[in-house]
């Protein structure tokens, strides 16, 4: 997802994303959309099958990069 549409969902749950990273962001959307705040911290076993970034999160290849698998 791009920061745009990062933003965006920001947006529909109210959340200022004014000087918080990428993966902050996800994780407070994640809180907001009722999963665990886990975005890019490591965390390898994931029961949340509905999050929007559990793909990403357990895809190697994006996860733990600077910005937390999401691009800017």
């Amino acid at each position: 997802m791009d920061k745009a549409g990062l933003l965006k969902i920001a947006d529909q749950y109210f959340i200022a994303s004014t000087g918080l990273t990428t993966a902050n962001l996800v994780r407070k959307i994640q809180r907001a959309e009722g999963h665990a705040d886990c975005f890019a911290t490591g965390k390898k076993n994931c029961d949340e099958m509905t999050c929007r970034w559990r793909d990403d999160c357990l895809d190697d290849s994006g996860f733990g990069d600077t910005n937390g698998g999401v691009s800017a």
